[in-house]
């Protein structure tokens, strides 16, 4: 048997024994699920940490689906979080709004899913719509206002994770 081929049995061995990949401390993967606002999982779905619950990981989702509106100030509804990457979306109601602010040492991704506002930066106004995106990076002040009457659905991700 060649050399290569006898490597690979090797290694598939190992895995196959370790549950995991050749290495230490490296596994195999598991699925995951989502960590989501109470309510928003289907019947029976069983959580996991960083994830929305009720969700195999990897899949294909809809955020909007998740979407978390209240009336007394923007909703905002945890899609995925680790000590990488949070993902979740901000909710707006009309005239409803996200002030000015920074975060240090965390990047900001605005990725805007429905409904119409403003990206608020220092001494300007950005308008937003489906499709636009607007990356804050690491101390950079951002918000958002949603100044008509429909709902604004705009997708967050910071990176690092909070």
């Amino acid at each position: 048997m060649p050399q290569a081929q006898s490597k690979a049995r090797a290694q598939v061995e190992i895995h196959r024994k370790s549950g995991g990949w050749p290495g230490p401390g490296s596994r195999v993967p598991q699925p995951r699920r989502f960590r989501c606002s109470p309510g928003a999982a289907p019947p029976g779905a069983i959580p996991a940490p960083g994830y929305a619950a009720g969700m195999e990981q990897p899949s294909a989702i809809r955020p909007q689906e998740h979407a978390v509106f209240r009336s007394d100030k923007m909703g905002k509804a945890t899609l995925f979080s680790s000590e990488r990457i949070l993902v979740g979306l901000n909710c707006f109601e009309g005239g409803q709004e996200h002030a000015l602010h920074a975060h240090g040492g965390m990047d900001k991704v605005y990725y805007v899913l429905q409904g119409e506002g403003l990206f608020l930066l220092e001494g300007r106004e950005l308008p937003m719509s489906p499709g636009v995106m607007l990356v804050a990076p690491q101390g950079v002040p951002h918000g958002i206002r949603n100044a008509g009457a429909a709902r604004l659905v705009v997708l967050a991700i910071l990176a690092p994770g909070p």
